[in-house]
């Protein structure tokens, strides 16, 4: 009830003083933590609960591979699978979901397509999360595959299902594929279209320059989700003017050697700090002998000298930069960010992902992005 109602400090006075702490209080209290965003908070507590002697069940691993999703804790991960075979969930479908979800979502996607292709149990969300995660690696064709697979054997698709084909659809431009499968909701499956199916459908169209077809769509809808959509925006835009309210601030964070690392743009609190900036710095010269241009790739034509060296040192870059500084050649590097990743960005680090030879996995606030020999899994759809 506290976590719900927003008082995480009541939920931890009210657990310390239970006289028997048990799994299902432990679950409570780390659900609470993540549910406020203190992730790091709930994931400490993995440990707690493990040395308490309480028995976990197949929500806590469940809770904290999800709460791994969020941060990219690739070791809190590992942990939370070996202890789902060692406490005898292995085959529990919950919590296998949720380790499909997160391998997929952070570079390891074969491995997470082989690990669900071994589940001896599927439901329709268990489809939806491989097929989302597919779709959010820019691998729109074999989006469509799995979603075919999938009516194949049986499996009932709902409208999450049809947003993430239509989504994958959206990012790989396969207007014509999609709009079968848009037409298809109704017609075979009974699923009525939402304003989140059309809005997929008008940008798929759109991006193919069918412009005739999409405005058609937009009159046949039973609603108009492009002019609400612009009148939302528009409200938002006058209430921040009138507030004179602030966005958060932009910032990267990484996980090395099981701690994790928050950097700001000009970040200049770390230990490190010299050696990171120098590591950008060199960075930046290795990939300008591979046509990288800062200020050309900004699109930004009267950048001053200031404002170069504030592109220079966006926290993607730092994060990147401390990441290469502190880990060996092998596991891909995770990064997250909590706003759209700048075009720069994704250009230079497609280029570090080469001269460095590592697989770099960036998930920003619209999808994820897969950098390997200089290529990213976005086709350069930024």
């Amino acid at each position: 009830m506290y976590s719900k109602c927003g008082s995480i400090e009541d939920v931890q006075w009210v657990f310390d003083d239970m006289p028997e702490k048990t799994t299902v209080g432990w679950n409570s209290i780390i659900a609470g933590y993540a549910l406020h965003g203190y992730s790091e908070e709930a994931l400490s507590m993995f440990y707690e609960v493990r040395d308490s002697g309480v028995k976990m069940d197949h929500f806590t691993f469940s809770m904290i591979i999800r709460i791994c999703c969020m941060i990219a804790s690739v070791g809190y991960a590992k942990q939370a699978h070996a202890g789902l075979i060692r406490y005898g969930f292995g085959l529990d479908i919950v919590a296998n979901t949720a380790l499909v979800d997160f391998y997929s979502k952070w570079g390891r996607i074969e491995y997470a397509k082989h690990f669900f292709d071994r589940m001896a149990c599927k439901n329709t969300i268990s489809w939806n999360a491989v097929i989302a995660r597919y779709g959010n690696h820019g691998r729109g064709a074999e989006t469509v595959e799995l979603f075919e697979q999938m009516l194949r054997e049986k499996m009932r698709p709902n409208h999450v299902t049809f947003l993430d084909v239509l989504s994958a659809g959206s990012y790989s431009r396969l207007s014509e594929r999609g709009w079968e499968i848009f037409q298809s909701m109704s017609r075979d499956h009974k699923i009525k279209p939402r304003a989140m199916h059309y809005a997929c459908m008008i940008e798929l169209l759109g991006q193919d320059r069918l412009l005739d077809e999409a405005f058609t769509l937009i009159r046949a809808a039973p609603f108009n989700p492009t002019a609400n959509m612009l009148k939302e925006a528009a409200t938002v835009l006058q209430t921040l003017r009138r507030k004179n309210l602030q966005m958060l601030p932009v910032r990267s964070w990484i996980e090395v050697n099981k701690q994790s690392r928050v950097f700001l743009p000009g970040d200049k609190s770390h230990d490190q700090t010299d050696e990171i900036y120098r590591k950008v710095d060199s960075l930046v010269h290795q990939i300008s002998n591979h046509n990288y241009d800062l200020v050309k790739k900004t699109l930004l034509p009267d950048v001053d000298e200031q404002e170069h060296r504030v592109l220079l040192y966006h926290s993607e870059k730092l994060a990147v930069a401390f990441s290469l500084l502190n880990t060996t050649n092998g596991p891909s590097l995770q990064i997250v960010h909590s706003h759209r990743i700048c075009n720069g960005c994704h250009n230079a680090i497609k280029m570090m992902a080469l001269v460095d030879r590592r697989q770099i996995v960036t998930r920003d606030a619209s999808r994820f992005n897969h950098f390997k020999h200089g290529s990213c899994s976005c086709g350069d759809y930024w």
